[in-house]
């Protein structure tokens, strides 16, 4: 199972190294890329008929 915590925490620290090196579109890309993930995403993990 992934640590969605730790994910979170590891998306923002490759916000703040990389921010200075990048221009407004790619900061935009980034952030965009990296959002926190939502419920709905959490829902479906839940519903993967991989899962046993």
């Amino acid at each position: 199972m992934i640590d969605f915590t730790l994910l979170a925490s590891y998306h923002g620290r490759c916000r703040d190294i990389l921010a200075p090196y990048l221009d407004e579109s790619e900061m935009a890309w980034l952030n965009k890329a990296t959002e926190p993930i939502g419920v709905r995403f959490l829902f479906l993990v839940d519903k993967d008929p991989l899962k046993k």
